[in-house]
């Protein structure tokens, strides 16, 4: 039987820290790498948009494990933003690590 409690405990502790993470990154999200602004929006549901270059569009996105993927889908086809990159919230600022190293540093826009 405590096996058991201990098991739902994990679950739950799991389940509310999963959704806490989702939760601290949903909002606008800007960075300005160069001359290249990129504006991020993720919102609740796990759908947003991605815009750069003024074209904006829709995205999915999801987490796992302290990793984001973020995909968008044109005419049917579908391309990953990021995938599977390492990302870490510190105040307002979100760090996106993608795996070949790749870092990208948004900014929460207040709205």
């Amino acid at each position: 039987m405590k096996k058991a409690i201990a098991l739902v405990l994990v679950l739950v502790i799991t389940s509310i820290t999963l959704v806490s993470c989702s939760a601290m990154l949903e909002g606008k999200w800007k960075t300005t790498d160069d001359i290249i602004t990129k504006e991020l929006v993720l919102n609740d549901g796990n759908v947003g948009t991605y815009k750069a270059l003024g074209i904006e569009q829709d995205i999915v996105w999801t987490v796992n494990g302290g990793r984001i993927t973020v995909t968008t889908s044109v005419l049917g086809i579908s391309t990953d933003i990021y995938k599977d990159a390492e990302y870490i919230i510190k105040g307002d600022t979100l760090t996106i690590t993608e795996t070949g190293g790749e870092v990208t540093v948004y900014t929460r826009v207040a709205e």
